[in-house]
Formats: C-alpha cells, sequence, structure tokens
C-alpha cells in the first residue's frame, strides 16, 4: 500500500520521485523514533526529602500568613511531622523550634492561628506540649 497514495477520495499510484521521498521521509522518521525512549517522559524520581501540601492547605496558608515568615514555616514543619508519623497525631518539637529561632511565645501564637484556619486541630494538655493533626 507504500506505493499508492490518496487523491480526491482514490488511491493514485506515486511517481518514482514521489516513491523516494517517501521513502526517504518514511526512513528519516523511523530512525528517530527509535531514538526516543518512551520512559524519558517520566519525572525524575525525588532523591532529597520534601513535603506534601495540598491546594486547599497553600490557599488558606497564602490567606493567613500575610508577611508571617514564623506561620508559614511551621505549618511546613506540621506537615513534614505528619508525614513522618504517617498522618497520625504528633507532638510538635518544640526544642527543635526553640532551636531554629522560634519562641515559645511565636509557637503558641502559630499554632492558635493555624487552628484557627483549619490547617491544623490541637489538642491541649497542661504543662505537656500540644498534640496535632493536620487537617
Amino acid at each position: 500500500m507504500g506505493e499508492y497514495k490518496i487523491k480526491n477520495g482514490k488511491p493514485v499510484k506515486r511517481t518514482k520521485a514521489e516513491q523516494l521521498e517517501f521513502e526517504r521521509l518514511k526512513s528519516e522518521y523511523y530512525a528517530n523514533v527509535e531514538k526516543t525512549n518512551p520512559k524519558s517522559k517520566r519525572m525524575p524520581k525525588i532523591e532529597e526529602p520534601f513535603i506534601p501540601i495540598t491546594l486547599r492547605q497553600a490557599a488558606k496558608l497564602k490567606h493567613e500568613s500575610g508577611k508571617s515568615d514564623a506561620l508559614t514555616w511551621i505549618f511546613l514543619i506540621c506537615l513534614n511531622e505528619s508525614y513522618r508519623h504517617h498522618r497520625h497525631p504528633f507532638t510538635i518539637p518544640t526544642d527543635t523550634l526553640a532551636k531554629d529561632g522560634f519562641s515559645r511565645a511565636t509557637q503558641k501564637r502559630v499554632i492558635a492561628r493555624l487552628e484557627k484556619a483549619g490547617l491544623i486541630s490541637v489538642e491541649r494538655k497542661h504543662k505537656k506540649p500540644p498534640v496535632i493533626v493536620v487537617i
């Protein structure tokens, strides 16, 4: 069927020049097809740690955070802890946050704002760190 082309809805025999051009184009096409790797379209595997965040969470965080870097960073830390604990409740690592420069007052304020925004759920225990669940 390679010797024919369709013209006005009917098969017509190709001339020698048309057939040579067709063969040349066909060989170029198949030479390029073999070079492409179907797996190359896949995203490369992520080798470093990452924090999964939903679009809903990102939108709420953007609306709530404004100019507060502390709110964003502490929420990202909460997301990371939630991921590490397989989405089970966890206690926030207050000592780690203190080492990163977040005072206990800032931590309390930010956790309250995140809870009010509906990004986390907090269970407070007297004299113990709060237990947090990322929603």
